[in-house]
Parts: structure tokens; sequence; C-alpha cells
């Protein structure tokens, strides 16, 4: 058999006990199951990351999948990939676009993306600031400022009441 194949499924069959042993509350079983999976060949491909991604979200462990997303930004950045914009058109009221901004010029594409597909006539639309990188009050400034009276402000609640350095909150 191919040492590779082998490893992806190994690496696929360990997340996914991970992710139902969170589920089920069996919180260490699920982290014991991670951190096999992380110590797969697959995890360390830019795919494992993205699926890594589905437990560490799951677990509230936000700053590694940011980490993971940034390493992907990056990824798709470097292959001349870019996202569909086009997919904005499908959006119906009941949808949500979350734009996390880390950064003013963040903030400037996110409105450009608005204006252009009229998000805030044709769903529901979210800010959210990169912890540590951009201060919410400059997101509220920005909306005051463009008039994006009917868009959200999204704060990492746990990173606010606990210690944001805190593993698993």
């Amino acid at each position: 058999a191919d040492p590779d194949v082998c490893d992806h499924y190994r690496a696929r069959i360990l997340l996914f006990k991970a992710l139902t042993a969170y589920e089920a509350g069996h919180r260490a079983e699920a982290e014991t199951s991670f951190d096999a999976f992380e110590k797969t060949e697959y995890a360390s491909t830019e795919q494992g990351k993205l699926d890594a991604n589905d437990y560490l979200m799951k677990a509230h462990r936000f700053a590694e999948a940011a980490a993971n997303f940034r390493t992907l930004d990056h990824w798709v950045a470097t292959r001349g990939m870019k996202m569909n914009l086009d997919n904005f058109t499908f959006l119906k009221k009941k949808d949500t676009v979350k734009f996390v901004s880390g950064s003013t010029d963040d903030l400037n594409k996110a409105l450009d993306i608005i204006r252009k597909y009229d998000l805030i006539n044709k769903c529901h639309v979210y800010f959210s600031p990169v912890f540590g990188k951009i201060d919410p009050r400059e997101i509220v400034d920005f909306m005051v400022d463009n008039n994006l009276n009917d868009a959200r402000v999204q704060i990492q609640m746990h990173k606010v009441i606990w210690d944001p350095n805190q593993k698993g909150v």
C-alpha cells in the first residue's frame, strides 16, 4: 500500500475520532486523537491544516485555527488563486457574511465587496477583529464613517472574558 495514502486515511480517521469524542463530551479522548492526528504527515499539508480547523473551531482553539487560515491565505495567494466573488450574487436574506479583519486594508477590501454586491441589503453582514491585530473600536469607527448602520460587530467574547492566551476557552 502507498504510505502517503495510508497516512492520509489514518489522519482522517484520527480527526473523525477527535470530532466525535469532543461532541460526546469526551474531551481527553478528543485531545489524544487530535494530538495523534497532528503527528501525521497529512496534518502538515495545506488540506490537513484546513481539515484540522474543523476540530480546532469546535474545541474553541481559535488562535490555532486562525494561524492555519493565515497559512492557507498565503498558500492561496502564492498560487494566484482567488475567491470567486460572483458567489456573493447568490446570497439571500437568511445568509450571513462575516469579514474577519486585522487591518484598515482588510476593512477597505470588505467595504468594496459590500458595496459592489449590495450585501447590506442582501444578507446579514458582520465584522470581527483578528484578536490583537486591530482594535474593535477602529472597526466600529470605520462602520460609522462608512454608514454601515446595518452591519454588526462580532467580538471573540472568550478573549475578553478569559485570558486570551488560555487554551481551550
